[in-house]
């Protein structure tokens, strides 16, 4: 029996200073009000991708559906203290990482960018193969040594159309050729897409995607309203350096120059304007346009004339 009565003042002990605690409101009252206050005042972790809307606008949204047309931006800059929202993000710990990829993905987080927080908040993002990349942002307060729960961002990045890269021409009467040399390739062998080589296969065997084809093949040429076309398409481009070569094929006895042009585009949208040959070009001339890097789509005008037959080309075209 005594022992029962020292065990109910006890929990009348107790109650009495838990009562005593409500009333008084004191921060130190039991382990379960010490964990509601951490997670009070726990940092929030916002994240998302940054895009643009139909008006214009900056949008950030947690999941996107984006072409492959370059990098993206992550954007952690809404994370916030809620004891202290005045302060924003900029005294806050960034801590991003990439949960999942598609198979074969080699892309990793690149952190630059004057965001108020060394670049981490607002990291760039290159996907590298199609498919489903997910990222994870946690935020630290070193001040109170908190960290939040995770927010997720999912970035599904779609497959471009293509590469295309568009000749024209306003000779009627002419065969002018367009020429692409893959990554390593030589003029006039298995590495160079052209009439007598439309569709070679420069990446993975059996897989169509990564293989230029000549789509459009014109040997009589046009005027300026409707002039001459040959195109070469590339669904998913092998990374590496490409080079667009321009010949003009023959004139057909005509005794006819030609000042072709050049256009280059990914998924429909132009990567450079149109680049029109620095000078007119009479029958075996060579013109060497540009080099492409990929994947990241930076086209640069070379503008170099030569001949066919310098390039490494046989005698005659044949």
């Amino acid at each position: 029996m005594a022992i029962r009565g020292a065990d109910r003042g006890c929990r009348f002990a107790r109650s009495a200073l838990f009562g005593l605690c409500l009333l008084l409101g004191s921060p130190g009252c039991g382990d379960g009000d010490q964990d509601t206050e951490a997670e009070a005042t726990a940092p929030v972790a916002m994240a998302g991708i940054r895009t643009v809307d139909a008006a214009g606008a900056a949008v950030v949204a947690p999941y996107a559906e984006l072409p492959m047309l370059g990098a993206i931006r992550l954007d952690g800059t809404e994370s916030h203290d809620p004891l202290e929202p005045a302060r924003g993000y900029a005294h806050l710990e960034f801590d991003w990482r990439i949960l999942s990829t598609p198979m074969g993905s080699l892309s990793e987080l690149e952190f630059t960018g004057a965001d108020g927080a060394g670049g981490a908040a607002t990291p760039l993002f290159l996907p590298d193969v199609a498919g489903p990349y997910r990222f994870q942002l946690t935020v630290t307060n070193p001040d109170v040594g908190l960290t939040s729960e995770p927010a997720e961002v999912e970035l599904f990045a779609q497959a471009l159309t293509d590469l295309e890269i568009d000749l024209y021409w306003a000779t009627v009467g002419t065969d002018v050729d367009i020429h692409l040399l893959g990554p390593g390739g030589d003029y006039w062998t298995d590495g160079d897409c052209f009439f007598a080589n439309p569709n070679p296969n420069w990446g993975n065997p059996g897989d169509g995607a990564d293989d230029p084809t000549l789509v459009a093949d014109d040997d009589s040429g046009g005027t300026r309203i409707n002039p001459g076309n040959e195109r070469i398409e590339l669904q998913r481009p092998p990374w590496g350096q490409y080079h667009v070569v321009v010949v003009f094929h023959s004139d057909h006895h005509t005794g006819y120059s030609v000042v072709p042009w050049i256009e280059v585009s990914v998924a429909g949208e132009e990567l450079a304007g149109r680049v029109e040959a620095p000078g007119a070009l009479v029958e075996g001339d060579a013109w060497v346009v540009a080099e492409i890097d990929w994947p990241d789509m930076d086209v640069r005008v070379l503008d170099e004339l030569t001949t066919h037959e310098d390039l490494g080309g046989p005698p005659t075209n044949q």
